[in-house]
């Protein structure tokens, strides 16, 4: 049995764009992840020292491993987030961007704003305060904030961690394949949370996402998400 999204038709996206093919979080990978069929992309986000978000899987750089916040965005390698928006920018994919701090999250919806993004992104942060304190600062004309935690953090159930959501602001939870189940995502579904799935790496398993009702599916495989989308019904 299929469970139902909340709403809105199950997003398809790339995770990192497509690194079995190219850099990852890299532009050229980006644009290939679409023309493989992805709805967007999934990525992660840091600040530079100069207060730009660039697009980087790792908080380091190099074999010195110099964090990426000490490094002004033209010396970086990493991808701008401005220029990730721009891709196909009238079609309006869905970015979901992970960020570390109240910093970085800030700067990113700068950023968003500044490319007319804000209403096709989305946040996820693993620090639940700083999620709930940018809800209640920043009010509703701000990106979909999602908490990315497992389920092991949950430490008084998901019905009570569902609750809590609503109640602080946060619009979703992301989880990990082998933790959302059809039973998790009707419950979230039933206090209007998203449900973000990731890390699916076989079509099998992004076929699974999409039974249980998860409200995004990412992959690092860009062309297995457009294989499940097409054997669906």
């Amino acid at each position: 049995m299929s469970h139902p999204t909340l709403g809105e038709p199950v997003r398809y996206l790339a995770d990192g764009g497509a690194p079995e093919r190219e850099a990852d979080h890299s532009l050229a990978g980006f644009r290939l992840a679409r023309r493989l069929g992805a709805d967007g992309w999934e990525v992660t986000g840091h600040r530079s020292a100069d207060d730009v978000v660039v697009l980087a899987r790792n908080p380091t750089v190099g074999w010195r491993r110099r964090s990426r916040s000490a490094i002004p965005a033209a010396d970086s390698e990493a991808p701008p987030l401005a220029d990730l928006l721009a891709i196909d920018a009238d079609q309006a994919p869905l970015v979901s961007i992970a960020v570390a701090d109240r910093e970085t999250l800030d700067a990113v919806i700068l950023a968003a704003a500044g490319a007319g993004a804000t209403g096709r992104m989305w946040i996820r942060c693993g620090d639940l305060e700083v999620l709930a304190a940018a809800a209640a600062d920043l009010g509703p004309t701000r990106p979909m904030l999602i908490h990315e935690a497992p389920l092991a953090a949950m430490a008084k159930g998901p019905e009570r961690h569902a609750s809590q959501l609503r109640a602080v602001g946060v619009d979703g939870q992301a989880m990990a394949f082998g933790q959302w189940t059809g039973g998790l995502t009707a419950l979230f579904h039933r206090f209007d949370r998203l449900c973000v799935g990731r890390s699916a790496t076989h079509v099998r398993m992004i076929k699974e996402f999409v039974e249980m009702g998860v409200d995004s599916a990412s992959s690092l495989n860009p062309e297995r998400l457009d294989e499940a989308r097409g054997k669906l019904p």
